[in-house]
């Protein structure tokens, strides 16, 4: 090396570069392979549930809160109407249990599902 001329060494020291900016490449391309694998399965099995659970969690909020206007309400009409939203609201939320029963992929979420379901018969919720 101490005989090389400086344009030798200019050389070298390019290719060097180019080596390792393409073997970083190559890296960084093998990476977004298994980056893309892994957001496919997010967005294809794991959004759609959330989407789902956070849609059955604004119904249920929905059904408390008309479940309370209807005990303070002292209107017959009112009472009538309230009733009438909460018992939608309770059919809504049953759509979108179904729903989500058919996204489950697991048994551990099949347990947790089951688990909701029979606390839910407790409590006289589900029919």
């Amino acid at each position: 090396m101490k005989n090389w001329k400086i344009g030798i060494r200019i050389a070298a020291g390019f290719a060097a570069v180019i080596a390792i900016a393409m073997a970083l490449g190559l890296f960084a391309y093998g990476n977004l392979g298994s980056i893309d694998r892994s957001s496919t399965e997010i967005a294809m099995h794991s959004l759609p549930g959330v989407y789902l659970v956070g849609q059955v969690q604004n119904g249920i909020q929905k059904e408390y809160s008309l479940t309370f206007q209807h005990i303070a309400s002292a209107d017959k009409g009112e009472m009538e109407r309230l009733e009438a939203d909460v018992n939608d609201s309770r059919t809504h939320n049953r759509g979108l249990r179904a729903d989500y029963q058919k996204l489950i992929s697991t048994d551990k979420e099949r347990a947790l599902f089951d688990a909701l379901v029979a606390a839910q018969r407790l409590c006289g919720r589900v029919r």
